[in-house]
């Protein structure tokens, strides 16, 4: 049983945001927000999970998810880079990180890099 909460929902067909909190019985939602100035979706490695960031403006982060499987990350960071149009960073590796090839994972299924 959780005490407090944070969720984000997504609205991809008209690039929104919104946050929703919960205290015990509180509820809270923010209102819709544009998204703007998206600039990329990353799969990071923090300790034993893997977050998947939204990166926008300069250089804000927004963690939309954690999750302890490195595929099932790259899955899903993939999903939202895609419903966002935006591209996606693999950073699951220290000190390795490479852009994508979405056109690829889309047909294969495999990580491939562009550069």
């Amino acid at each position: 049983m959780s005490i407090a909460s944070h969720s984000i929902h997504l609205n991809f067909k008209n690039n929104k945001i919104q946050h929703q909190f919960r205290v015990g019985l509180f509820n809270y939602k923010e209102v819709w927000q544009d998204l703007v100035d998206l600039k990329y979706i990353s799969v990071f490695k923090t300790g034993s999970y893997f977050q998947i960031n939204m990166w926008y403006q300069k250089n804000e982060i927004l963690n939309l998810m954690t999750l302890d499987d490195s595929e099932k990350a790259m899955e899903n960071g993939f999903l939202i880079s895609e419903k966002l149009d935006i591209d996606l960073l693999d950073a699951r590796k220290a000190g390795y990180h490479r852009w994508v090839n979405k056109k690829v994972y889309k047909e294969t299924n495999k990580v491939v890099y562009s550069d």
